[in-house]
């Protein structure tokens, strides 16, 4: 029995000519540009503590916070994780255990389910920053096989930390994968070299039953997690494992 497809969460796109904006809320906003992405979401489409729905599916983002979550946004948890802090082999810069290739034990974050991510990760370590550096304002993210880079920067939040957090990672990754593949994008990707990976991606997009092929298609609906490993052009790998 297929997975049920998860929604992505409901950002406002940039009125940009030529490109389809969903219909969202206007507090939040999201921008989609020819090859990168960049997420912005409020406090509420951030936090981990969030409940399924009674219909059984993902959880509702917009969800309204509890009071306890809501103070979470305003003093973020020190990192209190027992994991191995991953250490990247430029400037010593130190990403935070859940976010590592050599973190040990691995969760189990299936990158098309929005459960998966915040069921997995508790309030706390949600809100702490991603990397040992606060001035991290941006994260460039490649993912194998995929021919778009993610852009990530910190989200809204009521707090004067203006970092990004392991929140900000974890959903700026799941919604790139979440939208639909323009047709100008689609073209960028129709060329020599690119037959096996569009062929693979279409063949996973017939298997999820959707109406629209997404980019989650070129990674499939049982890619999982596999951490992050900065690249010696400054842009971080992730790590796909299923």
């Amino acid at each position: 029995m297929r997975d049920p497809q998860s929604p992505p969460l409901k950002l406002t796109a940039s009125k940009e000519p030529g490109l389809k904006s969903p219909p969202l809320k206007p507090s939040q906003y999201y921008h989609h540009g020819n090859s990168t992405s960049i997420y912005h979401a409020t406090a509420q489409a951030l936090s981990p503590a969030l409940k399924p729905s009674q219909h059984g599916g993902d959880s509702d983002p917009t969800a309204k916070l509890s009071e306890s979550t809501a103070k979470l946004w305003l003093s973020p948890t020190p990192s209190t994780s027992s994991h191995t802090t991953a250490t990247s082999p430029r400037g010593g810069l130190k990403l935070h255990p859940l976010l590592g290739v050599e973190t040990s034990p691995r969760l189990a974050i299936n990158l098309s389910s929005y459960n998966s991510i915040t069921g997995a990760i508790s309030g706390g370590a949600w809100l702490q920053q991603a990397t040992d550096q606060p001035s991290l304002h941006e994260m460039l993210i490649k993912i194998p096989n995929l021919p778009w880079q993610i852009r990530i920067t910190p989200a809204p939040r009521t707090t004067t930390t203006n970092t990004i957090t392991v929140g900000d990672v974890f959903l700026g990754i799941y919604n790139e994968l979440q939208w639909d593949v323009l047709p100008v994008e689609l073209a960028a990707v129709n060329q020599p070299g690119q037959e096996e990976n569009l062929r693979r991606a279409k063949a996973n997009w017939g298997n999820r039953g959707g109406r629209t092929l997404k980019r989650i298609d070129w990674l499939g609906q049982n890619a999982m997690f596999g951490g992050l490993r900065k690249g010696s052009d400054g842009v971080w790998k992730m790590e796909v494992a299923y």
